[in-house]
This record gives structure tokens, sequence and C-alpha cells, in this order.
């Protein structure tokens, strides 16, 4: 599930965030999923193969084909900030 999980936050349509598994699963699975990626920018679905555009989103293959749901929440997520940035030093 941890793999997963970040590979869901990479799949994120405008920026990554992270996906918290809450399933409690343990084990390892073995699946495959079905659907539509997300369409670079000026690509639509009109632009794909007819058996590729009617695939459904990753959310929707994610619930109806394995089971799992994505839900929205607020949480604590770590930040990170750079506080001071020097030019390298020549060798």
């Amino acid at each position: 599930m941890e793999y997963l999980c970040r590979f869901l936050g990479e799949q994120m349509r405008h920026a990554p965030l992270p996906v918290i598994d809450k399933t409690g699963l343990t084990e390892t699975y073995d699946f495959t999923l079905t659907f539509v990626p997300d369409l670079p920018f000026g690509v639509t679905k009109d632009d794909l193969e007819p058996e590729i555009r009617n695939r459904p989103s990753l959310p929707d293959a994610l619930q109806q084909q394995i089971g799992l749901r994505l839900v929205p929440t607020t949480g604590p997520a770590p930040v990170y900030m750079v506080d001071h940035i020097d030019h390298p030093r020549a060798n």
C-alpha cells in the first residue's frame, strides 16, 4: 500500500499531493488498474484511441476495479522552507 499511495500522490493532476494509507491493509497485492491518464496540456480525450478514451479516471478506476476510494481531507503535512542560499565557492 505504501508504493500505491506514493504512486497516487504523484498522479494528482495539478500538483503532487500526499496520499495517506488508512486501509489497515498490510499484505502485498498484485492487481492491474485500467484508467485514462491525465492528459498533457493541449491534448483532449478526443485525441486518444477509442479504447483508451472510454476508460475511467484514476479515482473512478480505484473504486470500480479494486474497491479503494480516495477521500480528500485536511491535516498536518511537512513543509520545507529555504531560508538562505549561498553561491557555490570555486574549487
